[in-house]
């Protein structure tokens, strides 16, 4: 697992302020939902202020097909607010099943809620604790 995952995340482009810079990542299990498992890059975890900005995954259980192409997994740069609980997804790189990417894209998405007992929930206590 260790080696995929390394070789996934060595060619992993990952977007921050308008500049593409190749970056080494240590994705760490936090939570098994409904769609699949998440987990997130620890060495994208960046505070700003009460809010932390980092990629996490989402490895799909019942694999989605969409325009012929079996996705495997969502990458997903997302912004969480820690005191007001709140989080957003800032954009997206969806990959087939031989981890290659076939789709990135920023959601016209708004700040919302964190639930409780959520997978959103574990994201945010794993990123908040982390992000200090």
């Amino acid at each position: 697992m260790r080696f995929v995952a390394g070789i996934l995340l060595g060619a992993m482009l990952l977007v921050g302020g308008g500049t593409a810079s190749v970056l080494a990542a240590n994705w760490r299990f936090v939570a098994s939902g409904p769609d699949g498992n998440s987990w997130v890059d620890t060495t994208t975890i960046q505070r700003q202020g009460d809010c932390v900005v980092f990629w996490h995954r989402l490895t799909f259980k019942r694999k989605p097909r969409l325009n012929r192409v079996l996705y495997h997994q969502l990458r997903i740069k997302t912004r969480i607010c820690c005191q007001a609980r709140t989080m957003e997804e800032l954009e997206y790189v969806a990959l087939d099943e031989e981890l290659e990417e076939k789709s990135r894209w920023k959601p016209r998405s708004e700040a919302r809620p964190v639930r409780r007992g959520t997978v959103a929930d574990a994201l945010l206590n794993y990123v908040c604790q982390r992000g200090r």
